[in-house]
């Protein structure tokens, strides 16, 4: 397994009690590729059960980016990994995690970084919106219509969503609250906040409350946020170390569009605070798509990669996702940046192979190695490959 040859290849240099008191840069230099991350819920498959905590914890820990967000996903009936609880009915006015999860979960913290050295863990906080049972309804922290009724936010939870008044300077400290409660409590590295894209980066109220989150968490906590948008965010860029970047179907189904994709990642990388931790998140499509992303991910960036549903359509719960076999590559750590061909194809050398990338519109390609190698999904050694219009490849050093 993935996560048990990452701690194989580390324990020869700090024991397992170092690791989880060093730094979450020392944690992130180490890491070898290709580099998975979990949004919430869980790996969808038969082959990987889920009934008991040990089964989710070594599930969890095949990822390097893990968050979950107990208030919506317990509403699904998922199990958590970390499984920390808010100690208040409503969610929202909590002040800390109950003593009994709150222990559990640094217990399963230690546990998870015993497998995945490498592993970084987040806990979402609320801020857009959030299931009605969050707060009480007369609650002040609710946007209200006109008429004084809640305004509907996501329809594609476990119950109605309604929309938070994040404008209102109590609730943004409410916020920065549970963001510092999340990291002072030694279960999570830092916060994921959703929705940003399309409302944070734009409105300078939430800026004002991001750099109290900054504050929160301290200069080495993580911040991601979902640039639901898709495109740069140069105002949060100073407070925030990645981007969840959730690429839809409609958003990455055309040449152009896996052109931005690839080129947003490069700007997420290059312009965001260190540590960088940038998430690509390729939804729907086929295989071709799914290695694509894969390319783009490890080619232009040393974040990390998820390939997994997001039907609203769908009742079952966004971001379960299936384990590929591509997944447990060893590659190791980059060995070079990425090189843009005279033919078109982008590729980039790692340790233990190179990764190679033929955008869509480029047409079929051939590449040729100076030695033997072996490409992923087939496992046969030769130095001369074709290349597919539209797919992304890793090639094995033989």
């Amino acid at each position: 397994m993935k996560y048990i040859i990452k701690f194989i290849l580390l324990i020869s240099v700090v024991t397992v009690a170092n690791c989880q008191s060093t730094t979450i840069s020392d944690r992130l230099a180490p890491r070898v590729f290709p580099s998975i991350f979990q949004a919430w819920n869980p790996i969808d498959m038969k082959e990987v059960p889920l009934s008991t905590p040990e089964q989710r914890l070594a599930a969890g820990a095949k990822h390097d980016i893990l968050w979950e967000e107990p208030v919506s996903q317990l509403g699904y009936g998922v199990d958590l990994v970390l499984g920390t609880i808010w100690d208040n009915r409503y969610q929202g006015l909590a002040d800390d995690f109950t003593p009994e999860t709150k222990n559990n979960a640094l217990a399963n913290r230690k546990k998870l970084l015993e497998m995945n050295p490498d592993m970084i863990l987040l806990m979402e906080i609320r801020w857009k919106d959030a299931p009605g049972s969050y707060l009480p309804e007369d609650s002040d922290w609710w946007l209200r219509d006109e008429k004084g009724n809640r305004k509907i936010g996501w329809t594609g939870g476990p119950e109605p969503y309604y929309y938070l008044d994040y404008r209102n300077p109590s609730f943004g400290e409410n916020v920065r609250k549970q963001a510092a409660v999340a990291v002072a409590s030694g279960i999570y590295d830092g916060v994921m906040l959703d929705w940003w894209g399309s409302h944070g980066e734009s409105d300078p109220v939430c800026i004002e409350f991001l750099k109290k989150i900054r504050e929160a968490v301290g200069s080495e906590g993580i911040i991601i946020v979902n640039n639901d948008r898709i495109s740069p965010l140069p105002v949060s860029a100073p407070y925030i170390n990645g981007a969840f970047m959730e690429m839809k179907f409609d958003t990455h189904h055309t040449p152009e569009g896996w052109k931005k994709l690839a080129d947003d990642l490069v700007w997420f990388e290059n312009n965001l605070r260190k540590p960088v931790v940038n998430c690509l998140n390729v939804q729907a499509g086929d295989m071709q798509e799914m290695m694509s992303g894969l390319a783009v991910s490890l080619i232009f960036s040393n974040g990390s990669y998820l390939f997994g549903r997001d039907d609203n359509s769908n009742p079952a719960p966004d971001h379960l996702h299936h384990w590929f076999s591509a997944y447990d590559i060893r590659l190791g750590r980059p060995s070079g940046n990425a090189i843009e061909g005279s033919d078109g194809l982008y590729t980039r050398k790692f340790e233990k192979g190179v990764v190679v990338y033929n955008p869509w519109g480029n047409g079929e390609r051939k590449i040729k190695f100076s030695r033997k190698m072996k490409q992923s999904n087939t496992g046969k050694p030769a130095t001369e490959f074709v290349l597919e219009d539209r797919n992304g490849y890793i090639f094995i050093y033989e």
